[in-house]
């Protein structure tokens, strides 16, 4: 029996790079957002370039976090990392840039959002 559509969405959504690809989606998404000053974009097209320039860059600082833990990697993951195993543990250092970036968005758009009151009546 073939397995149904949802059974096969189900297992997709399930795979560790699926999940980190819509967590750089919805961090990408978060960062335009807060960039914008929390406003939404006139039109659907202005929505759409900001949310891809804000993952290609997101991509870029992806990429150089990447190098600096090649070359550092005794020190950010705490011991030498051999070349067979960096690659198992690309999808867990994605995860936590994106969910960095992700949590660095959400505090910027709650201080954004937070005016304190500098009058005492």
């Amino acid at each position: 029996m073939k397995p149904s559509i949802f059974s096969r969405a189900r297992t997709w959504l399930m795979e560790p790079k699926t999940r980190v690809t819509i967590l750089g989606a919805a961090a990408s998404l978060a960062v335009a957002f807060v960039r914008r000053g929390m406003v939404p974009w006139p039109t659907i097209e202005q929505f759409l370039v900001a949310w891809f320039v804000h993952f290609c860059a997101l991509l870029v600082f992806l990429l150089v976090t990447y190098a600096v833990i090649l070359r550092f990697s005794k020190f950010f993951v705490g011991y030498e990392q051999k070349e067979t195993s960096f690659k198992d543990q690309m999808v867990e250092i994605t995860y936590y840039v994106y969910m960095t970036v992700f949590a660095s968005a959400i505090f910027m758009m709650v201080v954004m959002s937070w005016s304190p009151s500098d009058e005492f009546d």
